[in-house]
């Protein structure tokens, strides 16, 4: 699935990059862009734009970073959470029930945001480089130059933002998804 959504991915980082106010003469009064015209007008124009500037790899820039990100996500969520649930039982501090999936999901929250940040940051900065721009040669590159500016920190900018949006969808997914196994007579996990 992330890997067929890349295109979208990149049209929306690269709007996002150049999000600001626009003046009267068509161009950005503020934001990162401030004194350029918008590239693109439109979502359907931006992927004819990418696609003609760039090809068909263009609209695919950043896939390795995605699908790392992709693989780090799905095994840091259950793991985690169903590894706090086990050793909250074990150690007798909660037992199972909503409170104990909402907070195992509120862990698997957090160590996903710490096992897939650095690649998010690394997917975003890629997807983000402007046509022609070669400000990397692809993820690893990104990866090293990002910690060479911005130390280990660089990886993890915007990470507040990125728990905002993991800790809410697992602490509403992961319970239900005990909450509708128990309903179907399978039992929790």
């Amino acid at each position: 699935g992330s890997l067929l959504a890349v295109p979208t991915d990149v049209v929306k980082i690269r709007f996002q990059r150049e999000a600001g106010k626009l003046g009267a003469d068509g161009k950005y009064v503020t934001g990162l862009a401030a004194g350029h015209r918008p590239s693109y007008s439109s979502t359907p124009n931006a992927f004819r734009t990418i696609y003609l500037e760039r090809g068909l790899a263009g609209m695919w820039v950043g896939w390795q970073p995605t699908m790392a990100r992709a693989a780090l996500l799905a095994g840091a969520q259950l793991s985690s959470y169903d590894h706090t649930k086990y050793e909250m039982k074990r150690l007798g501090v909660m037992k199972d029930g909503v409170a104990l999936h909402v907070f195992a999901s509120l862990v698997a929250g957090v160590v996903t945001l710490v096992a897939t940040q650095p690649a998010d940051t690394i997917k975003t900065r890629i997807m983000a480089q402007k046509h022609g721009a070669h400000i990397y040669d692809g993820p690893v590159d990104c990866f090293w130059k990002t910690v060479e500016r911005d130390g280990w920190k660089g990886l993890y900018r915007g990470s507040l933002a990125s728990y905002l949006r993991f800790g809410p969808h697992f602490v509403i997914a992961l319970p239900l998804w005990e909450q509708a196994r128990q309903m179907l007579g399978l039992g929790y996990l």
